[in-house]
């Protein structure tokens, strides 16, 4: 098992999302206000994946998460409202991984234990 972070990338944002491949949600937490020893704070979590997540990313503009999953699946969610936007599909096996351009956030790109890559546009 493993758990993967990502930070929003948008100045003065204290998003993170994390994913875990024993856990079938993206988890998002605010790190306002945090001071060592505190626990972050729990904002919510991110539904849809029927299968372990297996990597997690916000896009370049920080309006977009991007996760992948043991189900062969990448789902692309709005991160302030948190609704599933779209789910890709066309992997034969678990999606390994999950990243997305870093300047345009309508392409990303997805890998996979089936040994493919593949990219995706809107």
């Amino acid at each position: 098992y493993w758990l993967q972070v990502s930070f929003s990338p948008v100045a003065g944002s204290t998003k993170v999302v994390t994913c875990s491949s024993m856990e079938k949600n993206v988890k998002v937490w605010d790190l306002s206000g945090q001071q060592p020893g505190r626990d972050v704070s729990f904002i919510g979590s991110l539904r849809g994946h029927t299968e372990g997540v297996q990597d997690v990313r916000f896009s370049g503009d920080g309006a977009l998460i991007a996760s992948s999953s043991l189900d062969n699946t990448v789902k692309v969610w709005d991160a302030v409202t948190g609704r599933e936007l779209r789910t890709l599909t066309g992997h034969s096996s678990s999606v390994s991984g999950v990243s997305f351009h870093p300047t345009n956030s309508g392409v990303l790109v997805s890998s996979s234990n089936d040994f493919t890559a593949r990219v995706w546009s809107e």
